[in-house]
């Protein structure tokens, strides 16, 4: 029972992430090109676009195919944290594109644990589904 509950939580934790996360990117596209172009995402123009569309595209699989999900958004995480912990060591300060114009802080290690905790998740979901 317990398994079934955090399993649950944690799936559906990682769906409203993953919305929030794209909607933030698709309501300030202008902005969103701007974080990625400071990031250093290769085809900023094309990623503004395509990053919301395959957090879309995680939080449907984590809706209709649990294991799948969890694995698509384990991997997508994992992509993000690297990123964070690339521009940390490379010493630069710049925004993080994280949720979109919503999110205006500057990369640090406090978006390396959050995201942490996400992969936690999402290795949750992937394993118990």
């Amino acid at each position: 029972m317990f398994l079934e509950i955090l399993l649950e939580v944690c799936r559906w934790g990682l769906v409203l992430v993953f919305a929030a996360s794209a909607i933030a990117k698709l309501r300030s596209p202008d902005v969103t090109l701007n974080q990625f172009r400071e990031i250093g995402i290769p085809s900023p123009e094309i990623a503004r676009y395509a990053l919301p569309v395959i957090e879309v595209a995680v939080l449907v699989a984590l809706i209709f195919a649990k294991a799948w999900g969890g694995i698509a958004a384990f991997v997508l995480l994992t992509g993000f944290t690297t990123t964070l912990m690339s521009i940390i060591r490379s010493g630069r300060t710049v925004d993080c594109a994280c949720f979109g114009a919503v999110s205006n802080q500057p990369v640090a290690w406090g978006q390396v644990k959050r995201n942490a905790v996400f992969l936690t998740m999402a290795l949750v979901v992937a394993l118990a589904a």
